[in-house]
């Protein structure tokens, strides 16, 4: 009987929950019951500390990370401080080979100084000189015309002498000779050209005209030229009488007389005289 009660008691707790929760009080406890929702909190607090956990290891690997990155860093600081501390090196001794520089370039300066004063002090004394030498070269200058004028003069003055002497060889070829003097030998100008010395004869074979022309040395050159000359009839007749017909004698008079004069003077036909008569006779014209 007590057991019919006993399962009715069961279905009646089956069916009744506030039985069964009265139930599970007495039999389990306090301790029993409270351990589900202590076991609830157990595992939220087992979930916090995983959660917790997982952080820390994220924090972890993130720390981690930021060591390697700080490794990296200071191997990169290290590399720097190397490449720096070689930089300062190189710096360093640039400094010296600049102030090394600095030394020749003041030296060299000094040096271009003095250089310059004396270059300077060069000019002053060149320009001194310059100074000098213009006014040398203005006397030289003066020298050189005076000496020009001078030169100019003594060959006016021999080419008259030269001029004179053949006038008075002519002349005494003339008297020498049995010669009449219609027109004393001497120097002609008709504007148009000029003869040293003209003369005008009248001779055992009619008249003639001496056409002569002196120089102070007589050299072949001057014979062609004078042969050119007086052998052209135009020019020729400009020194002539009016009417005369007779014969042109062409001569030259040289004080000085070189070799090459004999043979132009035959090959021309040109007579020549010289301080004491005639020398060759001229071909007339």
């Amino acid at each position: 009987m007590v057991y019919m009660n006993t399962l009715e008691i069961i279905r009646e707790m089956e069916q009744d929950e506030s039985l069964r929760a009265a139930l599970r009080a007495v039999i389990l406890g306090d301790e029993i019951l409270s351990l589900p929702n202590e076991m609830r909190l157990l595992t939220a607090e087992v979930k916090k500390l995983a959660e917790a956990q997982q952080r820390t290891e994220n924090a972890q690997q993130r720390t981690e990370e930021a060591v390697k990155e700080l490794v990296a860093a200071q191997l990169r600081t290290e590399n720097a401080q190397r490449h720096t501390d070689e930089t300062v090196k190189s710096l360093e001794e640039m400094v010296k080979e600049l102030a090394e520089a600095q030394r020749h370039t003041e030296n060299a300066q000094r040096h271009t100084d003095e250089t310059v004063k004396e270059l300077a002090n060069a000019q002053r004394h060149t320009d001194e000189t310059v100074k000098e030498l213009a006014n040398a070269q203005r006397h030289t200058d003066e020298t050189v015309r005076e000496l020009k004028e001078s030169v100019n003069r003594l060959n006016e003055s021999v080419g008259e002498i030269a001029e004179e002497s053949c006038a008075l060889v002519l002349g005494a070829m003339a008297e020498e000779r049995g010669w009449t003097v219609l027109d004393k030998p001497g120097p002609i100008d008709v504007g148009q050209g000029e003869v040293d010395v003209r003369g005008r004869f009248d001779t055992p074979d009619g008249e003639v005209v001496v056409l002569a022309e002196a120089k102070s040395r007589l050299q072949g050159k001057y014979v062609e030229r004078w042969a050119d000359r007086v052998g052209d009839p135009a020019w020729r007749k400009r020194f002539l009488y009016p009417g005369f017909n007779g014969k042109v004698l062409p001569y030259m008079y040289g004080t000085l007389i070189y070799s090459d004069v004999d043979k132009q003077a035959k090959k021309r036909g040109i007579g020549v005289i010289k301080y004491n008569g005639e020398y060759l006779a001229p071909r007339p014209l």
